[in-house]
């Protein structure tokens, strides 16, 4: 199995980025062809993916291209936000991507331009296991048409998938979270709108009124999350049960909080935070519990949130620097998205949505 990345960055968005870093990644692996390409770009290239992507796959002998536009890469090498770049990983060897195929029961890389995932993603069991990112422009000033692609071309909609051939994979996911308040029921909600929570023996309270219950109002806004589930069990596998994560977007005049995703009546609610220095230490976690099952790691992915890599950690990516450290020889490759694709806690269950997390998945030997 052979696995190599490469990072480079310019001052123009052009295919002959995208050429450049997958020859150099060819070189450090010592190949002179490719079994499967992972190739990340950032917005600048929205108006010649499909350029870039052509050049991928020409530099690499190789129309096993996957992957899309993202709002940052990274590789081992770094990260890159605020320039055009690339981010590649060629595959050699043993290893390959393919097709996601019915009965191999490997987790499928997946990336979706959408800031939700597709419904048929789901298999009729419910069985499909899906790890990997989204990215929607909508994030931007200037919205950015999706892109993704898959075998080489473009897709629309924009949705790809694929399997690491010739590996075996464990996921680990980070949410950097910690539990502030047990479940309370939703006993009003609108849209993006939470308007009363069931807080016994008091019962029903306006959002607000609920939430300054257990916070001083000094207390950042941004570090509060709600997480949303169908009933409180779902919260017993905390940091990886079931759970939706939703930011606050504000608390309005007349005591509700609007949040980043729907809420619905009869639903359970718990506060959590987000910190500074708890962030690395959830990452730590998640990683070594993927470790566990993955121990000799010849490569990773990994898919963090826009809004938790080095926006949040003030200039740095935190969370890459533990995965560096925990395995400082393996190559790395992935992307800030606005979302991330998650395996559910329980094995077999299929897949959730997450914002403001990390994905890390550990590539091993098969």
């Amino acid at each position: 199995m052979i696995l190599a990345t490469a990072l480079q960055s310019a001052n123009n968005p052009t295919p002959d980025l995208a050429r450049d870093a997958t020859r150099h990644a060819l070189e450090k692996a010592g190949i002179a062809s490719a079994q499967g390409v992972l190739l990340f770009l950032t917005p600048e290239f929205s108006r010649c993916a499909q350029a870039a992507v052509t050049a991928a796959a020409q530099a690499a002998q190789c129309t096993t291209v996957f992957g899309g536009l993202a709002a940052g890469v990274l590789t081992e090498e770094g990260w890159t936000l605020d320039r055009p770049a690339a981010a590649v990983m060629v595959f050699g060897g043993s290893a390959s991507l393919h097709p996601p195929q019915a009965e191999n029961a490997q987790p499928i890389l997946s990336y979706s331009g959408n800031w939700e995932c597709p419904r048929d993603w789901v298999s009729p069991s419910g069985q499909a296991t899906r790890f990997g990112a989204t990215f929607s422009g909508e994030f931007a000033e200037n919205l950015i048409q999706p892109a993704v692609w898959q075998c080489g071309h473009l897709l629309s909609p924009p949705h790809a998938g694929v399997q690491i051939g010739g590996a075996y994979v464990a996921v680990g996911v980070s949410h950097g979270l910690f539990l502030l308040t047990k479940p309370a029921q939703i006993a009003g909600a609108s849209g993006f709108t939470l308007e009363k929570l069931s807080n016994p023996p008091l019962g029903s309270q306006p959002a607000f009124k609920s939430l300054l219950r257990h916070f001083p109002i000094q207390v950042p806004l941004h570090q509060l999350m709600a997480l949303v589930a169908k009933a409180p069990e779902d919260f017993d596998a905390f940091p990886d049960g079931d759970y939706r994560i939703l930011p606050l977007v504000s608390a309005n005049a007349d005591h509700s909080i609007t949040l980043a995703g729907e809420t619905r009546a009869g639903e359970y609610l718990c506060w959590a935070r987000r910190d500074r220095w708890a962030v690395p230490r959830d990452a730590r976690r998640a990683i070594d519990l993927a470790a566990v099952s993955a121990p000799d790691p010849v490569g990773a992915l990994m898919f963090s949130c826009v809004g938790r890599g080095p926006f949040f950690y003030g200039g740095d990516d935190d969370d890459l620097d533990v995965l560096r450290k925990r395995f400082p020889e393996i190559p790395i490759v992935g992307c800030y998205g606005t979302g991330q694709i998650a395996p559910k806690s329980k094995p077999g269950e299929g897949y959730r949505y997450a914002r403001n997390s990390v994905v890390t998945a550990l590539i091993a030997r098969a």
